[in-house]
């Protein structure tokens, strides 16, 4: 994390978003993490062929949703699950 000069703090940093900057907090940060590890594992686990199609999907919600739309059946009780049967390997 990077050091705020003012308080001496690390536990806030600064981005740059569409030109402006915007103040991160140690949450925001960690959230960030944990979604770039839930897409890195969820697009590992697709065969090649597929990984090109779904890099698109800037968040992990997102790739998810367009996986089970893909993929997904519903099941008896109202439910989506991947069918991974129907993934090529």
């Amino acid at each position: 994390p990077t050091t705020d000069e003012a308080t001496g703090s690390s536990s806030e940093g600064t981005a740059t978003k569409k030109g402006r900057t915007v103040a991160l907090t140690t949450k925001d940060m960690q959230k960030r993490k944990n979604d770039v590890k839930a897409r890195t594992t969820l697009l590992l686990a697709l065969p090649h062929e597929h990984q090109l199609r779904f890099s698109k999907y800037k968040t992990a919600q997102e790739l998810w949703a367009a996986i089970l739309k893909t993929f997904g059946a519903k099941n008896n009780n109202g439910k989506e699950d991947v069918n991974t049967a129907s993934i090529p390997c």
